[in-house]
């Protein structure tokens, strides 16, 4: 499995705060994607803004 084989690289290599903060923009980019195609701009704006937010707490988790 991809899963477990991510888990066990992050294990052994010990930068899960990294890999963290890489799956959850992506995650966040995929969402904004699918919802700048299925739904309106209303929605679209709030995905966005709370990927931006997700994005500046990991940042800011990240350097402390």
């Amino acid at each position: 499995m991809i899963a477990e084989g991510l888990v066990a690289r992050v294990v052994s290599v010990g930068i899960v705060a990294q890999d963290v903060m890489i799956v959850t923009v992506v995650v966040a980019m995929a969402v904004t994607m699918v919802a700048m195609v299925v739904m309106t701009d209303a929605v679209v704006a709030l995905v966005a803004a709370t990927a931006a937010v997700i994005v500046l707490v990991e940042m800011t988790w990240l350097r402390s």
